[in-house]
This record gives structure tokens, C-alpha cells and sequence, in this order.
């Protein structure tokens, strides 16, 4: 009888541990020490040896000490040892078995706490609620014996807060910007500063030319100077004279086109840029001096 009892316990033992969770349930972990005692506390179950059979669970509880890794395990261990209690009780009659009941209720209560966090959903916490009115009920209605000391427990030293709430960001669409249209004020302020820019760009064009020219023109001079040998004559003189004019006069247009499409080339870098910005008061003006020409800016801060 013995050795089936202990078969029955191995039995029970392992299909703690090779039985398939339930769908939507954690695995249920052991440690090697802990699956061993708890085989223990149920053969001692079976024998009803209680109080053996209590030690027994109560060292595989303690053999599991993550409440975290071991939840699963550690929750039906500890179902065990109030079972085992509670036949105690029963046995002896005596109340100091309920408020032993009481003690471990509040210390898995208190374990689960620390592991999970006060804020954080504790798993079965109703449960561990439900079972300590009930034996806080079977104290009331417990007759006491003759010589029999009253047990008195303290509460849980702390409430657990609140449940831990997750909010979710929801995504929003943010709406992408539709660039405002352009004013007319600021359409003619870009079709000004592009005028601008092309023309300036033409008179860069043109004074490069004319730089170039009044290059070749000198070049050719000195060409005819080193290639004649004593004074020049008198055709060699003239055509001398012809390029010396045709050079000054490429150096005075480069002057004139480069100050002028430079000018025009600012102005419309200046204009485009008006045109971009933020509307406020402002003027342009060209102003013509002795000696002087370029265009104002007036602008309201």
C-alpha cells in the first residue's frame, strides 16, 4: 500500500511537470529541489501525516524563491500547505492552525508585492482576498478551548495601490503644411529679382568678353613689338595705335558691364529674397547721384 501511495505521489509530481499549459496560461517552472519535496508532501498527504506533509511543502515553497520564475509552481505548493493546515484544524480543533493559515496567506500576499510592485496587477490577489475572509470567518466561529491562547495576527503592513494602467499613445495623422500662395506683392517682387538676375548675368557674360578681347588686344601688341626688329614703321605704328584704342576701349566696357551686372545681380538676389519672406513694409528704391548709382532699401522693423 505503501508503494502505491509513493507511485501515486511520483505520478502526480511529474505530470505537474511534463503537462502541457493550458492555452493562454504561463509554464509552470520547478526548481529539482522543490519538485522533489513536493512528491514528498504529497505522499505524506496520502499517509495523513499533515504536519509532515505541511514541512514538507512549506521547504518546497521555499525552494522556489523567485515568486516571479516560479508563480505557477509557488501558487499550487502554497494551495497545498493551507490544504494541509486546514486538515489540521480539523484534526485537532485547534485554532492556532488557522491563524498559521492566516500567517502564510499574508507573507505570499507580502512576497507577490515585493516581486511584482505595489502598483503592478498581482496575479491571484482576489483569491489570496477571498481565502483570508474565509478563515478570518472560521476564527469568529471557532469555540475555544480550556487553556487555549487567543491568536491574534496583524494586518498586512501595507495596502497594495492601485493596479498598474497602461496607456497607449493612439497614432494621429498629422496634416501635412500646404504652402499659402503667394501674394501678388510677392509674385512681382520674384519676377523682379529673376529680371534682375538674368540681366545681371548677361552684363557678367558680356564684361568676361570684353576682358578677354582687351587681353587678345595687348597680346597682339606685343607680338608686333618683339617681332620687328629696330623702330617700328609707319603701318606698324598705326595698327599699334588701332589696338591700343580697341583696348581701352574693351577695359571701359568691362568696367561699366561688370559695376552693372553686379549691381543687377545683388538687387535680384535681394528681390527673390523679399519675395520669400514675411510680408512687412517695405520699399525699394534705385537712387542716382553724381557719380553714384544703386538701389535703396527701406524697410519697417
Amino acid at each position: 500500500m505503501r508503494a502505491f501511495r509513493i507511485s501515486i505521489a511520483v505520478v502526480l509530481a511529474l505530470s505537474l511537470v511534463a503537462g502541457p499549459a493550458r492555452a493562454g496560461e504561463e509554464p509552470m517552472n520547478w526548481s529539482p529541489e522543490a519538485l522533489e519535496l513536493n512528491a514528498r508532501g504529497s505522499e505524506l498527504s496520502l499517509a495523513h501525516d499533515y504536519q509532515a506533509a505541511y514541512d514538507a511543502y512549506y521547504a518546497a515553497y521555499k525552494a522556489m524563491p523567485d515568486p516571479i520564475r516560479y508563480h505557477r509552481a509557488r501558487d499550487w505548493v502554497f494551495g497545498s500547505m493551507r490544504s494541509s493546515l486546514i486538515s489540521l484544524y480539523e484534526t485537532t480543533g485547534e485554532v492556532k492552525y488557522l491563524c498559521q493559515v492566516r500567517r502564510i496567506l499574508l507573507e505570499h500576499w507580502e512576497e507577490l508585492i515585493d516581486a511584482f510592485g505595489e502598483d503592478a496587477q498581482i496575479p491571484d490577489e482576489p483569491g489570496i482576498r477571498r481565502r483570508l475572509k474565509e478563515v478570518d470567518a472560521d476564527m469568529r466561529a471557532h469555540v475555544p478551548k480550556a487553556g487555549e491562547k487567543e491568536c491574534v495576527l496583524p494586518t498586512l503592513s501595507r495596502t497594495p495601490g492601485p493596479k498598474q494602467v497602461i496607456v497607449r499613445p493612439v497614432p494621429v495623422e498629422v496634416p501635412k503644411p500646404v504652402p499659402a500662395p503667394r501674394s501678388p506683392r510677392s509674385r512681382g517682387l520674384l519676377a523682379g529679382g529673376a529680371t534682375n538676375l538674368a540681366v545681371g548675368s548677361g552684363l557678367l557674360g558680356f564684361m568676361t568678353y570684353a576682358l578677354v578681347m582687351r587681353r587678345l588686344t595687348f597680346d597682339e601688341v606685343h607680338r608686333l613689338n618683339d617681332s620687328t626688329e629696330g623702330p617700328l614703321g609707319p603701318s606698324e605704328l598705326a595698327t599699334v595705335e588701332a589696338l591700343g584704342k580697341a583696348g581701352e576701349l574693351h577695359r571701359t566696357t568691362a568696367l561699366a558691364t561688370g559695376i552693372s551686372g553686379g549691381a543687377l545681380v545683388l538687387a535680384g538676389i535681394a528681390l527673390v529674397a523679399a519675395s520669400r519672406a514675411r510680408p512687412r513694409q517695405s520699399a525699394a528704391a534705385p537712387m542716382l547721384a553724381p557719380g553714384l548709382a544703386g538701389l535703396v532699401f527701406h524697410k519697417r522693423f
